[in-house]
């Protein structure tokens, strides 16, 4: 592969990524192949697998996400440069499947002769390839998206120790006390929607383990649900992906 070819495949990439992470179309996804396009996409961007251990059972949503991470690093990275060309031509045909029509914007900035750039030019060119060929994209973020809004990183799983202090909330939900959670709601309202350093809110996290109890009561003490994580995940998103169809209900109501 030429380093135009590799050039070229970079800037469509880009563009794909942007669409998804803009498309109210990829919400639709079956939740294997968002998997799929968050692994591809973390691959894509890093060049290398997951960093720091797999998330624990009691985290899914982390813990998949990790996994499709992993699946695609194994798959491609045999074959070096070429093996991120070809991942970037599947999240490429994976958006295609969603619509993309392949457009991919003119970028004025780059649009003089190669032939005739300087030797000093040339090498700022090479430079600026490189950086697009491995996927340091920096697209738009979007709750319905699976571009770089969905792909920017998994949460890592919070430790109880340090929520203890910083997140009282928090290390109540994931400790799955009820009564904690009330108490604290009713001497500090305002920590409803707080968000922890990967921000995730009570209810991400409630809806993110599975605990009903919790989700409906933070949804009485009026949890926005339109609050995005670092992911740009609402925790409709989050229930969506686990499958959680009690919680999606009780989330559908109050939206």
């Amino acid at each position: 592969m030429t380093r135009d070819d590799s050039y070229n495949i970079g800037k469509a990439f880009k563009a794909a990524s942007e669409w998804l992470s803009g498309t109210p179309a990829a919400a639709h996804l079956p939740n294997e192949r968002k998997l799929e396009l968050y692994g591809l996409f973390k691959y894509i961007q890093s060049g290398i697998g997951p960093a720091g251990s797999r998330p624990s059972l009691f985290s899914p949503a982390p813990r998949a996400k990790y996994d499709a991470w992993v699946v695609q690093h194994a798959r491609y990275s045999v074959e070096g440069l070429e093996g991120v060309a070809k991942a970037q031509e599947r999240y490429m045909s994976i958006a295609r499947e969603v619509g993309w029509d392949g457009h991919v914007p003119v970028d004025e900035d780059n649009d003089e002769d190669l032939e005739h750039l300087d030797s000093e030019d040339e090498e700022d060119h090479a430079g600026k390839r490189s950086s697009t060929s491995t996927g340091e994209v920096r697209g738009k973020s979007s709750n319905t998206g699976m571009g770089t809004g969905v792909s920017m990183m998994s949460r890592e799983e919070m430790e109880v120790d340090g929520a203890r202090d910083l997140y009282p909330l928090h290390e109540a939900v994931l400790t799955n006390d009820l009564d904690t959670i009330k108490a604290l709601l009713d001497q500090s309202p305002e920590l409803i929607d707080v968000k922890d350093d990967t921000g995730n809110t009570a209810l991400h996290l409630a809806v993110d383990r599975g605990y009903i109890a919790i989700v409906e009561f933070l949804l009485m003490r009026h949890a926005d649900l339109s609050v995005q994580d670092e992911d740009g995940q609402t925790p409709l998103d989050i229930a969506t992906m686990l499958d959680r169809t009690e919680i999606i209900m009780l989330l559908q109501v109050k939206a």
